[in-house]
């Protein structure tokens, strides 16, 4: 990668760096800060990805490094606008609303937890030396530049939550990131460090959003580590203006007989690219990814997704959705990497797309890239407009053909949001959902 070519860009962290710097106070003597320092030059060495980028081939990321993006402070979004984005049937566990990047003590809610269960904003896990912070940046490597490093270099606050062996918390914790863009470009970076000890249990949900108008970028870094028998689902919902820019990465290590699960729900934004990489490091471990994207209008999604099966014996299951109306672009490139030390593993993806225009546009690329001898893989691919046969089938019994469609759509959609096992997260995920493929089938008719 040519540095050159991003320079401005560049130069610009490298200076907003310093001024962040100066207003850490004693907080740039802490030991974290030498990990910030060493992702800034990181960046500076690196840059950001470009087109040349084999990772990039689809995307054009640009737009993530032409724009001069920084820190802008906001106002509390009314209580209205809040309760769209919380889950309404979980009225008793910990809540973290973070505005801008900056923590929402009024929004937010904090309850007492079990002995062994600590849910606290990162920044002050920092400050006291919470023995969990020591996992911060291990699987997320900024040593490659890019938006990993940008995000680590701007590490300020965000959300740590550190399951201790044994304990099965299963109320579900929430996290939700709201950008309020101002009149200049916005640069919102959230961490979330999520760290499951030996054979605990833990429910989580990610929400990301964009209100009002302005261009803005929100560069998230998520990091979940599972200690051995360590079990976590992690719903994650994400929605941006169409003058958002969203990258977003989520690192996941699995140690052995653990059991992780991802449910992605993306709502749309201008451009929008979610990076997801998990490492299946021990034996019998399971792992699944499903993914649901919603996009209309001009806006452009990409799902790049990286399973990397380290250790024999384990199984990952992935399905991931799109559903695109307009002259809306989706990219989705996912890879199956089998280690050569993975004897018996049981791996399978899948990509499913649907049109709703004739201007929508998928590009999908599913991939095996497989060095052992004894394992049982496979991939797959569709990608097509409603079936007419059953528009008709319906339609003969009555029901008329936007019904027919909604129908129809609406059951394209609901095979991954049933597979959210917590009641009130899915009911959740179901309202937005619904709202969501209306704006996209009442574009198209």
């Amino acid at each position: 990668m040519s540095v050159s070519e991003t320079t401005p860009s560049i130069d610009h962290y490298s200076n907003l760096f310093q001024t962040f710097e100066t207003g850490l106070n004693g907080g740039s003597d802490h030991a974290i800060h030498d990990v910030r320092r060493a992702a800034l030059e990181a960046l500076c060495r690196e840059g950001f990805p470009t087109r040349r980028d084999e990772a990039w081939r689809h995307t054009n990321p640009t737009p993530l490094s032409s724009g001069l993006f920084g820190p802008v402070d906001a106002p509390r979004p009314d209580d209205g606008t809040l309760s769209t984005w919380t889950v309404a049937g979980l009225t008793e566990g910990a809540r973290l609303v973070f505005i801008n990047g900056k923590f929402d003590e009024s929004a937010s809610r904090l309850p007492d937890t079990p002995h062994g269960v600590r849910i606290r904003r990162l920044s002050q896990a920092i400050a006291d030396g919470d023995a969990a912070v020591s996992f911060l940046g291990r699987i997320a490597s900024s040593e490659e530049g890019g938006l990993a490093a940008l995000n680590t270099a701007f590490i300020d606050d965000g959300a740590l939550i550190a399951v201790e062996s044994g304990i099965d918390y299963t109320t579900p914790v929430e996290i939700i990131y709201l950008t309020t863009p101002g009149e200049q470009a916005t640069l919102v970076t959230p961490r979330t460090l999520v760290v499951a000890a030996q054979g605990s249990r833990l429910q989580l949900v990610e929400t990301f959003v964009s209100l009002g108008e302005g261009e803005h970028l929100t560069a998230p870094v998520t990091e979940i580590t599972l200690d051995d028998e360590a079990r976590v689902e992690h719903t994650r919902i994400q929605n941006d203006t169409h003058q958002g820019h969203h990258a977003s990465l989520l690192f996941v290590n699995e140690a052995q007989d653990s059991n992780f699960t991802s449910h992605s729900l993306g709502l749309g934004g201008g451009f929008v690219r979610n990076d997801v990489t998990t490492v299946l490091a021990g034996e019998r471990i399971e792992s699944t990814l499903n993914g649901l994207f919603l996009s209309r209008g001009e806006e452009h999604v990409d799902n790049y997704t990286s399973i990397e099966h380290a250790a024999p014996g384990c199984e990952s299951h992935e399905l991931y959705k799109g559903v695109l109306a307009d002259k809306s672009h989706g990219v989705f490139r996912g890879k199956i990497h089998v280690h050569q030390i993975a004897q018996q593993t049981d791996a399978y993806q899948s990509n499913q797309n649907l049109l709703l225009g004739d201007d929508a546009e998928i590009m999908s690329k599913p991939q095996l890239e497989i060095y052992a001898d004894d394992v049982k893989c496979s991939h797959g691919s569709t990608t097509g407009e409603l079936d007419e046969q059953a528009i008709f089938y319906l339609r003969a019994r009555g029901i008329g053909e936007a019904a027919a469609r909604r129908v129809l759509t609406r059951a394209f959609a609901d095979e991954l949001v049933e597979r959210i096992s917590h009641d009130a997260i899915r009911a959740h995920v179901e309202a937005l959902v619904t709202q969501r493929l209306d704006q996209l089938l009442d574009s198209g008719e």
